[in-house]
């Protein structure tokens, strides 16, 4: 932490740290700890004393899972984290998860002060690792070469916001290889408003699977900002049966959370049932329609359907996040017992976690949901490649040959953009 935020008394905080959240917060008093987790992070301390940093971590994220909400746990994985390059959004996440449940303690401003100094540093890692790949294919005179460079440069430029940048590297691009580069800049543009100019650039991507995929983005970005009948005729431009899929469930999701019980019916019943994940997501918007028109009987029996769908997924991920709607659908329902029984179904990692943060919200355990969303993010950040430190980039790229080296920094700084952009974001 560059010294300014004390490790001595960050692995010694007591209950002060603990007592000082907003009101309602359900925070333990370290004295309340269980033992496991007090033996645990006392472990953590011990290594993180000798910076033997990876074994910390491990310890510290034992004692979290035993008492997730506690803010010195929580600190010390965001201080520990913060030690080892590469790991450095991790350590964000788990320092947004620490002020959400201690605001205002003496820590929190100079964890403040740390996350504006990680975003800032990792805005700058991107953009050397971009200026690097780019000047590797200056260099190289192969043209489709430069065209495979090129394109994965574009598509990092367009996750990390830059549009005009992004743009200029595609237009040089034929339009077989300008695909997935027009698809994250359409993507780009729904989230600036540009709704118009966003379905235009999907709809004329001439590769099929960039374009149904980039086209169910802006689909379920539609719906999200409300406009039901724009996304469902966005989504009737997708030709691969998946991606069709993905896109009307969350359309129908959104459409229920929104009241619209006979919309998101009628969106579901587009949702093919060889895709099970999108039919467990779907039948849950239908459930939450249900609900708001006082249905409870049809809740209960579409929520049924929705989690013998969700357990039919093959795919691992797929079946956690199915999984993980139908919990969350079940808080939001009120079924706080079912959401609570659903979401322990689900393994440790991000899908638990945000199902926990529903049920959460269920509780108006604001303070919880917060952390737990938080958590959640750290966990996925944990998950991603691309984030090794810079400079191990840099030197690992110097051994591979020139188009390798500079795809592959491409890919990891769309990576890290990627993962920033997600912070910023409301989930």
């Amino acid at each position: 932490m560059g010294g300014t935020l004390n490790f001595a008394r960050a692995f010694v905080l007591t209950a002060v740290i603990m007592a000082v959240g907003p009101a309602g917060a359900q925070v333990p008093a370290p004295n309340e700890r269980p033992p496991q987790a007090q033996e645990a992070l006392a472990r953590g301390f011990a290594f993180a004393q000798q910076k033997q940093w990876a074994l910390a971590i491990r310890y510290f994220r034992t004692a979290q899972q035993a008492v997730p909400t506690d803010p010195a746990i929580l600190l010390n994985l965001g201080l520990a984290n913060q030690q080892v390059a590469g790991r450095e959004l991790v350590a964000v996440a788990w320092y947004r998860a620490f002020l959400a449940a201690a605001p205002q303690v003496r820590e929190a401003d100079e964890v403040r002060k740390q996350l504006v100094k990680i975003e800032i540093a990792n805005e700058a890692a991107v953009q050397k690792l971009l200026d690097t790949a780019v000047a590797v294919a200056q260099q190289w005179p192969e043209a489709k070469d430069q065209r495979k460079i090129h394109e994965n440069v574009a598509r990092a430029r367009a996750v990390a916001g830059d549009i005009a940048g992004a743009q200029q590297l595609a237009a040089r691009l034929d339009a077989g290889a300008a695909g997935w580069a027009f698809a994250e800049i359409a993507v780009a543009y729904i989230e600036t408003g540009n709704v118009d100019l966003a379905v235009q650039l999907a709809g004329d991507i001439k590769a099929a699977r960039a374009r149904a995929w980039s086209l169910a983005e802006v689909a379920a970005a539609q719906a999200k900002r409300g406009d039901f009948a724009g996304a469902l005729r966005t989504a009737q431009g997708i030709t691969i049966a998946q991606e069709a899929a993905w896109a009307y469930s969350w359309i129908a999701a959104l459409q229920g959370r929104a009241g619209d019980a006979a919309g998101a019916e009628a969106t579901a019943a587009k949702v093919d049932k060889k895709h099970a994940a999108s039919r467990a997501v779907a039948l849950t918007g239908v459930a939450l329609g249900a609900a708001k028109s006082g249905l409870p009987w049809r809740v209960r029996d579409l929520l049924a359907e929705a989690t013998r769908e969700a357990a039919a997924v093959q795919r691992f991920e797929e079946r956690l996040t199915a999984l993980m709607h139908v919990a969350r659908a079940k808080a939001e329902v009120g079924d706080v017992a079912g959401a609570e029984q659903a979401a322990l179904t689900i393994p440790e990692g991000r899908e638990r976690y945000l199902a926990l943060s529903a049920l959460a919200q269920a509780r108006n355990d604001l303070t919880r949901a917060e952390i737990y969303r938080w958590t959640a993010f750290a966990l996925d950040a944990e998950s991603r490649t691309g984030q090794t430190d810079v400079n191990v980039l840099l030197k690992a790229a110097q051994g591979q040959s020139p188009v390798a080296a500079a795809v592959s920094l491409a890919k990891a700084a769309e990576e890290r953009a990627r993962l920033m952009h997600a912070f910023r974001k409301p989930m």
